[in-house]
């Protein structure tokens, strides 16, 4: 089996990559960059909802996942009025829609899922003025995920929300 982690090509997720790497060559990194040393698959999740082939093509591909992580995201700052269609969007895209679409995918791809793993932010609890659809989003994410552990299918989840 295969841990799968999206978002893992810069901070958080790009270390647990390595780590996963350290005891288990069964990793696939999916994400915009390609840093030195790791193997990505190319996951742009944009506003045109063209990374749903993208998805298809990982599960397809990679699957059963032994392990799933969603830490995709950047910070997105700017009261509601500041932001763009186009800002709003995206940020809904990797901050929930991507995750919801791909673990549609993964759960009709196999019978059961080990591990989830969801990477949020101390935004999910602390709503400020300036963060409000990444607040949204996170929160969103969190409770997904939540939701996702009352399936019995899914044998553990974890939700972390790094500050």
């Amino acid at each position: 089996m295969t841990h799968l982690i999206v978002g893992g090509t810069s901070g958080i997720g790009l270390n647990l990559a390595r780590r996963f790497l350290e005891d288990d060559p069964k990793v696939v990194v999916a994400g915009r960059r390609t840093p030195d040393s790791l193997s990505v698959v190319p996951l742009d999740i944009d506003h045109t909802f063209r990374f749903i082939d993208d998805l298809d093509y990982i599960v397809k591909t990679y699957s059963p996942f032994e392990t799933v992580v969603y830490n995709p995201g950047f910070r997105q700052m700017g009261r509601i009025d500041e932001l763009s269609d186009d800002d709003i969007i995206k940020m809904g895209n990797v901050g929930f829609t991507a995750c919801a679409l791909l673990m549609s995918r993964v759960m009709r791809a196999q019978e059961s899922l080990p591990l989830l793993v969801a990477v949020t932010s101390t935004s999910e609890f602390t709503p400020r003025e300036r963060e409000s659809v990444y607040s949204g989003t996170k929160r969103g994410l969190g409770g997904f995920v939540r939701s996702l552990s009352r399936d019995e299918r899914i044998r553990k989840t974890l939700v972390v929300a790094p500050a």
